[in-house]
């Protein structure tokens, strides 16, 4: 009977491979408790490590954010001036000018500033506006 494995499975070091491999793939396919807290030490130290990472971006971030949103202010602000005072032809060249080129590069800006901002709170703050939204307290 033993030359049989033998000669199925070669040598015992092959059968112990093979045993090995079953082994690790039943341990692969539970998910422990253990690794669970493994993999959440691990995410949570890449999280720490990202913020320390992109915390002077802080800067600049605000900073193109100020300067992108009071430009975009300007500009609604003269077309809404322009509009009022009978201008209407520079008010209409504005309104495209502000949704044909600026709307794109604004929003980026604004979702590269508040994106940063939502994902270091974890979404809780936008959890507790949809949830408040949803009657839930």
């Amino acid at each position: 009977m033993g030359k049989f494995f033998s000669w199925i499975f070669g040598s015992s070091e092959n059968a112990r491979v093979i045993v090995e491999g079953g082994k690790n793939l039943l341990d692969k396919a539970v998910y422990t408790k253990q690794e669970k807290a493994d993999n959440g030490k691990w995410l949570l130290s890449w999280y720490l490590d990202f913020l320390r990472a992109t915390n002077p971006q802080n800067v600049v971030r605000r900073f193109l954010a100020v300067v992108i949103f009071t430009v975009w202010l300007f500009l609604i602000l003269l077309m809404a001036g322009l509009h009022v005072f009978g201008s209407v032809g520079n008010a209409e060249y504005l309104y495209n000018l502000l949704k044909d080129i600026m709307a794109k590069p604004v929003s980026y800006i604004i979702v590269f500033y508040f994106g940063v901002q939502i994902l270091r709170d974890g979404g809780t703050a936008l959890g507790k506006v949809i949830d408040s939204k949803n009657g839930k307290k």
